[in-house]
């Protein structure tokens, strides 16, 4: 999580978030505080680094703002990032494929001996399993009257829109943590789909993404 004055950025996992900090580190004017774990702060000179996980959700970050004297409805806009459930879903799996020495023993070894059919029905979610995905869009399941959702499918858009009001300015987005895999088309099962749909139900039944039908299914190699 980053804020400072008037913005607080959620950082959701797998939704752009490290592109989103780098951006905001270096534009948010004023004091600007980011909560990181122990050997990970960064060097941006008007950047204080506090201690955190970096992925809080929402009653982890209002826990840790009260330290600082802030609450939630301190701010004019909280910003958080949202992925399709079946891209995101396919989006972790690789990345602990291809980072197995730094992952979670548990994801590793669900990984190893069931594939990703067993990751998507089993698998733990930044410590929760199921997911939870909703704690880093609500407070106790109520909703933030300033929350601003920002579409990884749309993220330099969406973030602009966000922060037009409280930055002056916004370099490019880059494309941090980015490897070559295939789609999550190609990746889905109709065993993998239904353990992904009742897993992030409330992101389907909030309204922000339909359910995929296996007509649906196809694609081509993507980024995550």
């Amino acid at each position: 999580m980053i804020w400072n004055e008037d913005v607080l950025f959620i950082h959701v996992p797998k939704t752009g978030g490290m592109s989103t900090t780098s951006v905001l580190e270096t534009s948010l004017p004023g004091q600007v505080f980011s909560a990181v774990p122990a050997g990970h702060e960064g060097d941006a000179p008007n950047v204080t680094y506090v201690p955190g996980t970096r992925h809080e959700r929402i009653h982890e970050a209002a826990r840790i703002l009260e330290r600082y004297g802030r609450r939630l409805d301190d701010f004019k806009v909280i910003i958080a990032g949202m992925r399709n459930p079946y891209d995101l879903e396919v989006s972790r799996f690789h990345h602990i494929k291809m980072h197995f020495f730094d992952q979670p023993l548990r994801n590793v070894e669900l990984i190893k001996a069931e594939g990703f059919e067993g990751f998507c029905a089993k698998s733990n979610f930044y410590g929760c399993n199921p997911p939870a995905i909703h704690q880093y869009y609500t407070n106790k399941w109520e909703p933030l009257p300033q929350l601003r959702i920002v579409r990884h499918e749309n993220m330099a858009a969406d973030m602009t829109d966000a922060l037009a009001p409280h930055v002056e300015s916004l370099p490019e987005f880059p494309h941090l943590n980015a490897s070559r895999r295939a789609t999550w088309q190609e990746m889905m099962t109709p065993t993998a789909e239904a353990a992904i749909h009742e897993r992030f139900k409330w992101l389907f039944t909030s309204g922000y993404y339909d359910r995929y039908s296996p007509a649906e299914w196809s694609g081509a190699a993507a980024e995550t």
